[in-house]
């Protein structure tokens, strides 16, 4: 039983190796698997196949063979191409393989790409255009058959000429993906913020048991930027707002009373990473990363107002009141480092209501923390934000 199993299994891993062995098919019955075929260039790779074989190397031109490929996956096809109106056969590689395929080839000066569908001939999609009359590489996509409601309103004008984007168009078109492709946007925004002033009992801190948690209202200005990442639907969101805090307390201990008088300005730098649900109108994403804080104007002031009774002696002289207000600042150091370092987590909504523009509305808590032991307090925030994004 133990060798019949493998047998089936040695057999299993043959199949499965000879179906990722490089080959070159010299026509369309005749295919020569597990040869050692040379990956030159992406100039080489369009004009000529080089096959090692007993220690010689067999050089195949796009009219010799109809096709080859590598065990990465990388194919290639002979083909008939007209570029700029002169005819030449060449190795396409093959990027996209569907009901509508994309292929590339690189010469000298540039690079080209086409589309085929099931039955036509491979189109020239041309970047520029020397003509009116004449198509560019958005114009013939715009003209594919809309087989879907989501490509009916799709922004053809903001696919770029290059292998990533239009490779993503492809497979979008062939998946019938109703979504907006994705390129870098930025936008503006305001937000209501309410902090928390977050005592962490430190023991340096003389009077670190007298801090309580309190928390400020505050308003923030900020701008933006989403960069896709490898057109997925993840995005880098860095962004920069000030924001301005101002907690005040007035604690009783005793005949003591403690006054905590607490001003930051910060210019606050969140690196976050978006993941976008997308739709045609309404997208929805999360975020999540670090955010660094620095309070360019940071202070603390600490007022201790002491109450006391006069002696027998002296209340002769003060109209009969026995008590006596003294009221001194004992610090005006900041109890807050200016740095800190933290960490932002939050959820939202787009809508987009013209073609170009997107209003967005996000809820986010931010917690942060300096690390260093003189600090008596920490401060989070939590924010809700609304502001307006530009497509680019």
């Amino acid at each position: 039983m133990k060798k019949l199993f493998f047998l089936f299994f040695l057999s299993f891993y043959f199949i499965l190796l000879e179906g990722q062995s490089n080959y070159y098919n010299t026509d369309s019955t005749t295919t020569t698997i597990g040869c050692n075929i040379i990956y030159g260039t992406r100039i080489e790779n369009a004009s000529i196949c080089k096959v090692i074989n007993a220690g010689k190397i067999s050089q195949f031109s796009p009219e010799d063979i109809i096709g080859y490929g590598f065990s990465d996956g990388t194919n290639f096809v002979s083909a008939r191409v007209n570029v700029n109106n002169y005819p030449q056969k060449v190795f396409l590689q093959e990027i996209v393989k569907d009901s509508v395929s994309l292929y590339f080839f690189k010469d000298k000066i540039n690079k080209y790409f086409f589309i085929k569908t099931d039955s036509s001939e491979y189109i020239y999609l041309k970047k520029n255009t020397d003509t009116t009359e004449e198509k560019n590489y958005q114009d013939i996509l715009r003209k594919l058959p809309v087989h879907c409601e989501g490509f009916q309103s799709f922004p053809y004008d903001k696919i770029k000429y290059t292998g990533s984007n239009l490779k993503t168009f492809v497979k979008a078109y062939n998946n019938c993906e109703q979504r907006l492709f994705k390129n870098m946007d930025y936008g503006f925004y305001a937000s209501y913020n309410i902090s928390y002033l977050v005592p962490t009992l430190n023991k340096e801190f003389k009077y670190s048991e007298k801090l309580a948690k309190e928390s400020d209202n505050s308003v923030s200005l900020g701008i933006y930027a989403n960069l896709p990442i490898a057109q997925s639907n993840f995005n880098f969101h860095p962004e920069i707002y000030f924001q301005k805090s101002a907690f005040r307390q007035y604690l009783l201990d005793y005949k003591t009373d403690y006054t905590f008088l607490i001003d930051r300005t910060s210019i606050c730098l969140p690196l976050l990473i978006n993941y976008r649900i997308r739709g045609n109108h309404l997208s929805y994403f999360m975020s999540a990363g670090s955010t660094l804080l620095y309070g360019y104007a940071n202070k603390s002031d600490i007022y201790l107002t002491s109450f006391s009774v006069l002696s027998s002696e002296l209340d002769k002289f003060f109209d009969g009141s026995k008590e006596v207000i003294s009221s001194v600042k004992v610090k005006s150091d900041p109890i807050i480092s200016d740095m800190h370092i933290g960490y932002s987590t939050g959820a939202g909504i787009e809508f987009r209501f013209l073609k170009d523009t997107k209003m967005v509305l996000e809820a986010r808590y931010t917690g942060s923390d300096s690390f260093l032991a003189e600090d008596a307090a920490s401060y989070n925030i939590v924010q809700v934000i609304i502001g307006i994004s530009l497509c680019k």
